[in-house]
């Protein structure tokens, strides 16, 4: 099991970046074209925020059959849980957190498959 404890969590710190995770997190075999659709940043940031979550490990870039880098997370998801968890309890808000209904569609799939 992957723990990138407080290192993940400085680079998350950025907004746009853990934007950009989060998208990969939650689209799975994602490409920059999907990301930049429902990111809203411009080219060059979106390579710089992919490239640095690269180099620290947290997605991998893969090329599809289509010939496009596709790209998907390779930290555990129980962190994002963390991380959403620690934001809603500091806004004061204590609900559990709760993935988007198609992603946990998704991990339903997978693990009627496994």
């Amino acid at each position: 099991m992957l723990d990138f404890g407080s290192k993940a969590d400085e680079l998350l710190d950025n907004f746009r970046r853990s934007v950009v995770f989060n998208g990969i997190v939650y689209n799975p075999g994602c490409r920059q074209c999907d990301l930049k659709k429902h990111t809203n940043l411009q080219p060059q940031a979106m390579i710089h925020h992919i490239h640095v979550l690269e180099k620290a490990g947290l997605i991998v870039s893969y090329e599809g059959n289509d010939g496009y880098s596709h790209y998907r997370e390779r930290v555990r998801h129980e962190m994002i849980q963390r991380e959403e968890r620690k934001k809603l309890l500091e806004e004061g808000q204590e609900k559990p957190f709760m993935s988007p209904p198609a992603y946990a569609d998704r991990q339903q799939a997978a693990e009627a498959a496994a």
